[in-house]
C-alpha cells in the first residue's frame, strides 16, 4: 500500500498529473478529519485491502489517531504488513 497526502494548494493539473504517475489510485479527499471522517478513512482502507476490524476497533482507532492522516496511515501499515 501507498499513500500520497498532497495539500489543498496544489493545483488541479498537478493533482491530475499527480493521479496519473500513481495510477490506479483512490481518490479521498478527506480535508479537516473529524471524528466521523477518520472513521470512514479506516472502514475505506479495511474495505480496499480486504481486511477487517470490529466496529469498536475502528472507533478506538480513529479516537487514538485523533484525525491525524499520517498517523492514521501508520496504523493501517501495521495491519497490512501483519496480514
Amino acid at each position: 500500500m501507498f499513500v500520497a497526502i498532497v495539500e489543498k494548494f496544489l493545483s488541479e493539473e498537478s493533482l491530475l498529473k499527480l493521479r496519473a504517475m500513481l495510477f490506479p489510485s483512490v481518490l479521498i479527499d478527506l480535508g479537516h478529519l473529524s471524528a466521523a471522517d477518520s472513521v470512514r478513512f479506516f472502514e475505506q482502507t479495511c474495505k480496499v485491502n480486504k481486511f477487517y476490524l470490529t466496529p469498536a476497533r475502528i472507533r478506538h482507532l480513529a479516537d487514538l489517531t485523533g484525525g491525524y492522516p499520517l498517523m492514521m496511515v501508520e496504523h493501517v501499515k501495521k495491519y497490512i504488513d501483519f496480514a
